[in-house]
């Protein structure tokens, strides 16, 4: 331990440079297989913005790492259920039909994952699960997937054809109208939705009832994520999840953040049990909207003074978990924290 040291001499021991195309460090392995003896689910927390293009090879790579050295096959996105099933669809297939039209380029980390789903043992391979509200841009496509081709119960028949009439995208508030009318429908008819979709029903079952709103973009969406997160861990009892959020989800000083509300929650496996990488970013940019940093503002003069000067490469891993108490200020944060330097 360095409680007794200095600062500047633990933060230079535990800054690890990293390269995206290389398997991570064996001194990350040991970062990382230390940490998950204590973990139930270690988030990535992604900072900037999220049309920064270099998160597709970084979220991957944790991914894949995460995978071969602690046998993560279960991750979480901050998506829609109904994109999870849809883009499950296509790592079981390759097929990229099957994939939703994303609202910034995805297609890079979706290829990534199945290219090494391919090269590992088919009861190794990768999944997600998404436990963030529905969009309109996958919500129709999935259920006409999950829907057999036959007419449907006379008591379900209408709402069966609504959903197979809306083969593209709609907008929001037509989603939320429709989906309103299939949650009633699904309620007052479970019988009839599970006779006739079989064994799809709890697909279906999960993307109509999801209690977010596609409205909730801006709003806090923090404990519902949990909720449903929660509800699927009761069916998977997974040993170690990863998850990829925005930083406003993931940083554990904020009490009512999701990683905080699952690690701070005594009633279930996840107390104390969360693992937060977050992410700085310095000097990066896109056109999209400006890049901020501002879930971490109160230590960003300390992260500057500190951080940024050992990070000697475009990708460095400071590990504060070897002393909470000489690294609390970044401790409170998360674990761990990236700087990245100079990428779109």
């Amino acid at each position: 331990m360095f409680s007794q040291g200095n600062l500047s001499d633990y933060l230079k021991n535990n800054a690890y440079p990293l390269a995206l195309d290389q398997p991570s460090p064996e001194k990350v392995n040991a970062v990382f297989s230390t940490i998950a003896k204590d973990s139930k689910i270690i988030f990535l927390g992604e900072s900037g913005s999220h049309y920064l293009k270099f998160y597709a090879p970084l979220e991957a790579y944790f991914l894949i790492n995460l995978n071969r050295v602690l046998g993560v096959k279960t991750f979480l996105s901050e998506g829609a259920s109904a994109t999870a099933f849809l883009c499950n669809k296509y790592l079981q297939t390759g097929d990229t039909t099957y994939l939703p039209k994303f609202k910034y380029d995805r297609l890079l980390f979706w290829k990534l994952i199945f290219q090494y789903n391919q090269t590992i043992p088919v009861a190794n391979r990768l999944k997600v699960i998404g436990v963030d509200f529905e969009s309109p841009l996958s919500y129709f496509k999935a259920l006409n997937y999950l829907l057999p081709e036959e007419q449907a119960p006379e008591k379900i028949a209408s709402e069966a054809a609504l959903i197979k009439s809306n083969t593209q995208p709609v907008d929001c508030e037509e989603l939320l109208r429709i989906d309103k009318r299939l949650k009633k429908s699904l309620k007052e008819n479970t019988d009839e939705w599970k006779k006739y979709t079989g064994a799809n029903f709890n697909d279906v079952y999960t993307i109509i009832s999801n209690e977010a709103s596609c409205k909730d973009v801006y709003r806090d969406r923090n404990k519902n994520l949990k909720k449903r997160f929660l509800a699927f861990d009761a069916i998977l009892n997974e040993p170690i999840y990863y998850a990829e959020f925005g930083q406003a989800h993931t940083a554990l000083n904020g009490s009512m953040h999701f990683a905080a509300l699952l690690n701070n929650d005594r009633d279930t496996r996840f107390y104390n049990k969360v693992t937060v990488i977050n992410t700085y970013c310095q000097d990066c940019t896109t056109s999209a909207e400006p890049v901020s940093n501002w879930v971490l503002e109160k230590i960003e003069k300390d992260v500057q003074a500190e951080l940024v000067p050992l990070a000697n490469t475009n990708f460095t891993l400071f590990d504060f978990s070897r002393d909470a108490y000489l690294t609390e200020k970044y401790f409170k944060y998360g674990q761990l924290l990236l700087i990245v330097k100079n990428q779109q």
